[in-house]
């Protein structure tokens, strides 16, 4: 579990879509890109999110991706990461710039 926990929390892109689900769920994987945890907007980060930060995190269990109607939800082991989550969000200002 806390190996796949800081795996995900390795890259910018799967902590910022997990943060975001903290205060929005669910959450159409578009509009991350609009949202103040967004995502970075380039079409490789989508094709990366797509194809490999969003299937991860499903795989982890901390997020259920309904990939034809593009919505994210949180999945069935969210709440054992919502702590750290919480903790990072809380903090934001006291982590380095890209950390959520």
């Amino acid at each position: 579990m806390a190996n796949d926990l800081f795996d995900s929390l390795s890259n910018a892109h799967q902590r910022k879509i997990l943060v975001a689900l903290l205060d929005h769920n669910p959450q159409q994987a578009a509009d991350l890109v609009n949202s103040q945890h967004a995502v970075s907007e380039t079409d490789s980060d989508r094709i990366a999110n797509h194809h490999v930060h969003l299937p991860k995190l499903e795989a982890y269990g901390y997020i259920e991706w309904d990939r034809s109607d593009d919505v994210i939800t949180r999945g069935p082991d969210f709440e054992r990461i919502r702590p750290t989550l919480e903790l990072l969000d809380d903090n934001r200002e006291k982590l380095p710039g890209d950390w959520v």
